[in-house]
């Protein structure tokens, strides 16, 4: 087995891990800090698996700051396993709407 690649993103991107394998058709299962994904369902609405072929892949739509922790795959008796790291918004996409929220108040407290 492949081991998993560590994952960098943006917030709201699309975080990707790949683990490829010896044999195709193989069952994967894939976990976040120790507890089952269950793709698709309730708060994994935003997370789906795919096989194509040897590799198995977990896919993380719009990544949140929530989703930055530990993602292991396992297939058979093997297991790997890599860190999500989710980078918030730069400061200057909040300075403009603080500015902005700024002049509201100021020209209220004017008028």
């Amino acid at each position: 087995m492949k081991p998993l690649s560590n994952v960098e993103v943006m917030e709201k991107e699309t975080a990707t891990f790949e683990c490829e394998v010896s044999k195709p058709k193989q069952t994967s299962t894939w976990y976040q800090a120790g507890g089952k994904i269950e793709p698709g369902v309730g708060d994994w609405s935003r997370f789906r698996t795919e096989i194509d072929g040897k590799v198995h892949r977990l896919i993380v739509e719009s990544a949140q700051m929530d989703d930055a922790e530990k993602y292991s795959c396992s297939i058979n008796d093997k297991k790997t396993s890599a860190k999500l790291t989710v980078k918030g918004k730069l400061f200057f996409d909040h300075c403009e709407h603080m500015i902005f929220i700024d002049l509201i108040i100021s020209s209220v407290v004017t008028e």
